[in-house]
């Protein structure tokens, strides 16, 4: 697509042949999304054991009980794995969604999710935190994996009887790295505020996974780790390399939008 698209407030964004828009006012949030080089260090990490088994199970609680022609939303994209591995599983999916605040994230995740599905895929470079520009009550499989939770926005878009499936790390996640000063800490009681939060919001908690593994110390994947997301950041120079395995270590949450 390309040309001008404009909303009912006369509001104009430029939209591209690369299959993305770009939501942003002229003077853009102080807000930093995920670099080339984030996003390079997530591919290969993604590619591995047990990264490859959370895809799986994000894919089974997407496709579980979708009917066909489905909506998916990924929000918070990234470079688009679970999203096309979701898509995949679905019976002819209806449209796609790829939504992220990295333009260089929703061209990759937009071109991942066309080599998956025939359906209609339309990339999105927008803040999660502010208002979503889909219309309420048309999303059938939000998709949140590690990404910002803004959950009153994901209730609104759900269809009656729509799903959200998040991904956020359980206390022991990436332990060995935290504690050599590589990561940016799991905050306490994580689960509990995700679950009250989303209750607030209009959504109950229909099921819960977790997934685990180890990653062997020795792997470049280890400082894949630290550079593919919020942690690139922030890491200490000082941070030294675990002698043992990284544990893997991740709760997959399913909420439903009450009908």
């Amino acid at each position: 697509m390309h040309g001008t698209v404009r909303c009912a407030d006369g509001h104009a964004f430029d939209a591209n042949r690369r299959g993305y828009l770009t939501l942003f006012p002229r003077r853009r949030p102080n807000v930093r999304g995920d670099t080339a080089e984030m996003l390079a260090a997530r591919e290969r990490v993604l590619g591995s054991e047990p990264y490859r088994s959370l895809r799986g199970a994000v894919a089974r609680a997407v496709a579980e009980d979708a009917t066909e022609g489905a909506v998916l939303a990924d929000l918070g994209c990234g470079t688009g794995q679970y999203a096309a591995t979701s898509l995949a599983g679905l019976q002819a999916p209806a449209a796609a969604l790829m939504a992220d605040l990295s333009p260089d994230a929703v061209r990759a995740a937009v071109r991942r999710a066309r080599e998956a599905s025939d359906a209609p895929v339309l990339g999105v470079v927008l803040d999660l935190w502010s208002p979503l520009p889909i219309a309420s009550g048309v999303v059938d499989r939000a998709l949140n994996v590690f990404a910002p939770r803004n959950l009153p926005e994901f209730a609104r878009v759900l269809a009656p009887g729509g799903r959200l499936i998040t991904v956020i790390p359980s206390p022991g996640h990436l332990g060995e790295l935290r504690g050599a000063g590589g990561m940016i800490d799991v905050r306490s009681g994580k689960r509990e505020q995700v679950q009250s939060d989303a209750a607030e919001a209009g959504l109950r908690l229909h099921d819960a996974t977790r997934v685990a593994g180890e990653l062997p110390a020795s792997t470049p994947l280890v400082d894949d780790l630290v550079r593919m997301g919020p942690s690139a950041h922030h890491a200490s120079t000082d941070r030294q390399t675990p002698h043992g395995p990284v544990t893997v270590d991740v709760e997959l949450l399913v909420f439903t939008r009450a009908r």
